[in-house]
């Protein structure tokens, strides 16, 4: 069974109303959820990413297989890369965010999150270590890059592209 928490810290996709459902992805996975702030990203600072940092090896002290961060964009990039380069650990982490708000019929923020829970939820989740999944893509986070302030598709690759060229939509699960 995989146990995931999914950590908020703010941004674009946590606007308005959490609508849940999603626990249903996997009948074998338990979803849980943690606020640990909710702020725009640029607010958040060095000492706030040490206390990230710390919650999420709190999260892997007490079981959990993947923990998935929704995340503003204006920051994100900066936050994967941080968590790559000083967390020491065997578990998948997963960031997401929005670059459209719930108010907007197109808003990306839900379908990012499901995204980032079936890649969660996958087991060769394990071996990518710190990523960020948008627009229906895995980018690894010494590698993402926010090129532009409003595209959906924002972070990529720029120099090697997705970090699996595989649709998340075709992960196998459940």
């Amino acid at each position: 069974m995989k146990k995931i928490v999914i950590i908020s810290t703010g941004g674009t996709i946590a606007m308005g109303k959490d609508e849940s459902g999603l626990a249903n992805i996997k009948k074998d996975t338990i979803i849980e959820t943690f606020q640990f702030s909710n702020v725009p990203s640029s607010y958040l600072t060095l000492a706030d990413l040490c206390q990230l940092r710390s919650c999420i090896l709190g999260f892997q002290s007490k079981g959990y297989d993947v923990v998935v961060i929704t995340h503003g964009t204006d920051t994100l990039e900066e936050t994967a890369y941080f968590l790559d380069i000083s967390l020491k650990t065997n578990i998948p982490i997963i960031l997401t965010g929005a670059q459209r708000n719930p108010s907007l019929i197109s808003s990306d923020g839900p379908l990012n999150l499901y995204d980032s829970i079936l890649v969660a939820s996958d087991d060769q989740a394990k071996e990518m270590g710190v990523v960020v999944v948008f627009s229906s893509e895995i980018v690894a986070a010494r590698e993402a890059t926010k090129f532009h302030r409003t595209r959906v598709d924002t972070f990529k690759s720029l120099e090697f592209g997705p970090t699996d060229s595989t649709p998340i939509h075709w992960l196998k699960y459940g």
